[in-house]
């Protein structure tokens, strides 16, 4: 932590420190005591009552000293928009912006125009009111602290203007969950398949025998939807058994250099594989065509008859936990690279250049960011709706539990806390450090958070083992480099895609050189040089900062 925090303030030192937006005041006082009087602007949720009379508002109060009224912005994406006619009409702003979604541009220019507080002088006081951030962050692994402090830093002037909100969870940051049918295994008799070659021959044996017994040849060998989402991007599991693909940064790290993987020879080679097990029906067409809703409805279907053998996708949102065929599967593990999710850092929540007193508004943020904080956000009120863990307990999924559950919280009206997961540190999501009285949930939920936890375990397994050492870290652009490249990073990608289909469904050869060279010269001429050379520059210039 100590050389990390090192890093960080060698950061601020060499983009300099620059002056901070807002105003400074002595503290308010309303009669009662040295009480902060501050507002809260923030997009109400449906669910919530009152944000005045609510428990976390009481708890933030007491704990900050301070007094909380609130600008109710009306929801959706039209809260960006009321934030932008207030700072266009001059307008003062709430001293405090929760979950308030702006892009990049923006973000910095309202930050460099002084309609944001410029926090970065606050984070640097490691010993103040962040010393909560720099702690809380160690719970990431060093690659997501890195990835952290560069997507909130302004790259051109260091500047922080949003304190970050961030949510882990083991299962959702798989980008592939593949679990196997153990009885159609069995129906065969071959074991789980531990390289391509014994997928191959797995597949063909589900294909062409009655796994489901069911008298119908309706067996599918591999399904999964690329229109699913989380855990279910089964192109994504087959390239990365040849060469190291992570589709949010598109690239590898050869000698210092960054190569473009859907350039490579391993990635062609990927494609053909692909390519016939689509020609021999043993991928199945619909993973370009159904959406998640409806890989669930095949995954777990209402008739209690599999159709699967192999299925990817996250249980949650891709299967019915209550339906008897979850129990025919497990997780299959990969032997290939096993690519994670970078920690998103949501940057949304601000301390407008209105505020009178900044540091108190940075307090209760960091108050948020507390342990405490982060469960009362997402779970509730403690007390009633969770409390401390049990000593020794451990969650469904086996690791120490870090609260307990007393109530589950319903679609019901209540004022627990402010309905929104902002401006935060939430690790180990959706009840994986959860304790919970198994007597409170259904066997469906206990079942299906012991299989993720499972499938997690193989999946790190795979990573230690055949992930590269180093790989590249999400790239934060200026905006002049974005203008620059914009046209580019909307085509070559297109491109990229469309080809990966065309070349999987046979709409374009991928066995022919011709075609393949054809290929690589459209993303030329769409600019991937271009933005390579970008890449480049951005890449080296964050390993300098991060001192690498």
């Amino acid at each position: 932590m100590k050389k990390f925090l090192a890093l960080f303030l060698a950061l601020v030192l060499v983009l300099g420190l620059v002056a901070c937006g807002g105003k400074k005041t002595d503290t308010n006082k309303d009669g009662d005591g040295d009480v902060v009087n501050l507002t809260v602007g923030l997009a109400p949720s449906m669910y919530i009552s009152s944000y005045t009379e609510n428990t976390m508002t009481k708890w933030l109060e007491e704990e900050c000293g301070v007094k909380l009224t609130f600008v109710e912005y009306a929801g959706g994406t039209d809260v960006a928009t009321q934030i932008s006619t207030t700072i266009a009409a001059r307008l003062p702003l709430p001293d405090i912006l929760i979950g308030i979604e702006l892009d990049a541009v923006t973000r910095n220019r309202y930050g460099q125009e002084g309609y944001f507080y410029d926090m970065q002088d606050l984070f640097a006081d490691k010993e103040g009111a962040s010393k909560t951030f720099w702690t809380r962050l160690q719970e990431l692994s060093e690659q997501d602290q890195e990835n952290t402090i560069l997507q909130m830093t302004n790259p051109e002037t260091g500047a922080i203007y949003a304190v970050p909100t961030m949510e882990t969870s083991l299962v959702d940051s798989m980008y592939y969950q593949t679990w196997i049918n153990k009885e159609w295994l069995a129906k065969v008799g071959m074991s789980k398949p531990t390289n391509n070659d014994e997928l191959l021959k797995v597949l063909r044996a589900f294909q062409k025998t009655d796994c489901n017994g069911n008298g119908q040849k309706d067996e599918i060998p591999l399904m999964a939807s690329v229109n699913g989402n989380l855990s279910c991007f089964v192109i994504d599991w087959l390239l990365n058994t040849f060469t190291y693909y992570d589709r949010a940064t598109g690239y590898i790290v050869e000698d210092g250099k960054l190569v473009r993987v859907g350039t490579t020879d391993e990635y062609r080679e990927g494609l053909k594989f692909i390519r016939q097990l689509y020609k021999e029906g043993l991928l199945s067409s619909l993973v370009f065509t159904s959406s998640g809703a409806e890989l669930k409805s095949m995954f777990t279907p209402a008739d209690g008859v599999a159709k699967g053998g192999i299925v990817l996708g996250h249980l949650t949102l891709h299967s019915s936990d209550s339906s008897p065929v979850l129990d025919q599967y497990e997780p299959l593990q990969t032997w290939g690279n096993a690519v994670r999710r970078a920690t998103t850092c949501k940057l949304k929540n601000f301390i407008s250049g209105d505020c009178e007193n900044p540091e108190k508004a940075f307090e209760v943020m960091m108050k948020l960011w507390t342990k405490e904080g982060a469960i009362r956000n997402r779970y509730g009120n403690k007390g009633t709706d969770w409390t401390e863990a049990d000593e020794g307990a451990v969650s469904l999924i086996g690791i120490p539990a870090e609260f307990k559950i007393i109530k589950y919280k319903d679609t019901a009206q209540h004022a627990d806390n402010w309905g929104l997961v902002h401006c935060t540190l939430n690790t180990n999501a959706e009840y994986e450090s959860a304790q919970v009285d198994e007597k409170d949930v259904t066997a469906g939920m206990i079942r299906r958070l012991k299989m993720h936890a499972e499938s997690s375990k193989l999946y790190d397994e795979a990573a230690a083992k055949h992930n590269p050492k180093v790989t590249c870290m999400p790239l934060i652009l200026t905006a002049a480099e974005q203008e620059e490249t914009q046209m580019e990073r909307i085509n070559v990608p297109n491109r990229t895609s469309k080809y990966q289909t065309y070349f999987i469904t046979g709409q374009e050869d991928i066995n022919s050189d011709a075609t393949w060279n054809k290929y690589l010269k459209t993303l030329k001429d769409d600019g991937l040089d271009k933005i390579v050379e970008q890449d480049q520059k951005i890449y080296e210039r964050q390993l300098e900062r991060l001192g690498k």
